[in-house]
């Protein structure tokens, strides 16, 4: 099977490097090899959306730096901020965020300090991280993407959605 490949790698103020996915690679694996520690693997599947590692896919590589910054706790930062959940979302919860002035709050998610993945939002106010396209799809301002959202950004969620 050909790996699938992105047309062009994503668009950022840095340098992302595309990884493609060998038989047997882990997040653990391909840490080790590209920053020579395993302490960046929960922010490498993080930073990937958790996306799997089978059927030639490729991993976006960012920087140490990035993870670093993005997902600080992830990587043994102590800045206070959460860093992305596991893959099974285990002992996670994110910080509560109250809606800005002028909203009613009903069904607005506000993005709190550190930013979050749509994912990861997705866990939060549903319990499931596979709802994250409900969210992308209640909310055209927002660009599909695998980045954390910046703070202060405002979701539209489901009905069924609970806000922090």
């Amino acid at each position: 099977m050909k790996p699938t490949v992105p047309e062009r790698a994503p668009k950022t103020s840095y340098d992302v490097d595309i990884y493609h996915v060998k038989d047997g690679d882990t997040y653990e694996s391909i840490s080790q090899e590209w920053y020579n520690s395993k302490k960046y693997a929960t922010a490498l599947r993080s930073y990937n959306q958790s996306q799997s590692l089978q059927g030639g896919r490729y991993v976006n590589v960012p920087p140490k730096y990035v993870l670093e910054r993005q997902f600080p706790t992830a990587t043994g930062g102590t800045n206070g901020t959460r860093a992305t959940p596991p893959i099974d979302g285990a002992n996670w919860s994110a910080p509560a965020t109250k809606p800005p002035a002028g909203t009613s709050g009903r069904g607005v998610y506000v993005v709190p300090r550190g930013g979050r993945t749509l994912q990861q939002i997705a866990y939060e106010t549903m319990g499931d991280f596979q709802r994250w396209r409900e969210i992308s799809a209640r909310n055209d301002h927002i660009p599909n993407t695998n980045q954390p959202l910046a703070e202060g950004t405002e979701l539209k969620l489901p009905p069924d959605a609970k806000l922090p």
